[in-house]
C-alpha cells in the first residue's frame, strides 16, 4: 500500500488529468480516482486510529506524570519533616555537631538573604525594583542585600539569617 503523500500525489495527477483531458483520458482518470479514493480512505481510517491510540498513550503520560508529582510532593515532605526532626532534637539536647560512623552532621548558619518586612516601603524605591510591577518577584534583592550589607538601611527589608542541618 502506498503512503497517504503518494495516494495525494496520483489523486491531484488524476484530477488535473480528469479536468483537462478527453472522454478517453477521462474515463481512465475516474478508475485511478475510484481506486485512490478508496485506498485514501483506508488510510485515513488507520490514521484515526493511530490518532486515538496516541490519544491514550498521553492521557496514560499525564496521569503517570500527576502520580510522581504527588509521590515526589509526598517523599520530599517526608524528608522536611525527618531533617527537621533531628535538627530539633539537636538544639534541644544541644548538641549542634557530631559524627557517626556513617554521617558527619551539623547545624550550619545559611547565608543571610533579604525578607521583605513591608513592600508598599519599597515601592517608594525604585531602585530596588528590576521592573516596577509591584511584585516582590520583581525585587532586586541582591541589590537590597549589597545596600544592607554595606550598612545602608532599605526601609520595608531586613536581612534574616537562618540555620539548617547538613547531613554528609
Amino acid at each position: 500500500m502506498s503512503n497517504i503523500f503518494q495516494i495525494t500525489r496520483v489523486l491531484l495527477d488524476a484530477y488535473e488529468v480528469a479536468a483537462n483531458s478527453t472522454d478517453e483520458d477521462m474515463e481512465a482518470a475516474a478508475v485511478v480516482i475510484l481506486q485512490y479514493e478508496d485506498s485514501l480512505e483506508d488510510k485515513a481510517d488507520n490514521y484515526a486510529g493511530l490518532i486515538a491510540m496516541i490519544d491514550g498513550e498521553v492521557d496514560t503520560i499525564a496521569r503517570e506524570i500527576e502520580r510522581l508529582t504527588a509521590l515526589k510532593r509526598t517523599r520530599t515532605s517526608l524528608k522536611d519533616r525527618l531533617k527537621a526532626n533531628l535538627q530539633t532534637m539537636m538544639i534541644t539536647l544541644d548538641r549542634p555537631k557530631f559524627k557517626t560512623e556513617l554521617h558527619s552532621y551539623a547545624i550550619q548558619k545559611n547565608p543571610s538573604s533579604v525578607r521583605i518586612v513591608n513592600i508598599n516601603e519599597l515601592k517608594m524605591h525604585p531602585m530596588f525594583w528590576k521592573e516596577p510591577k509591584w511584585d516582590e518577584s520583581e525585587l532586586d534583592k541582591t541589590r537590597i542585600k549589597a545596600v544592607i550589607n554595606d550598612g545602608g538601611e532599605v526601609p520595608g527589608a531586613e536581612l534574616v539569617q537562618t540555620e539548617s542541618l547538613r547531613i554528609r
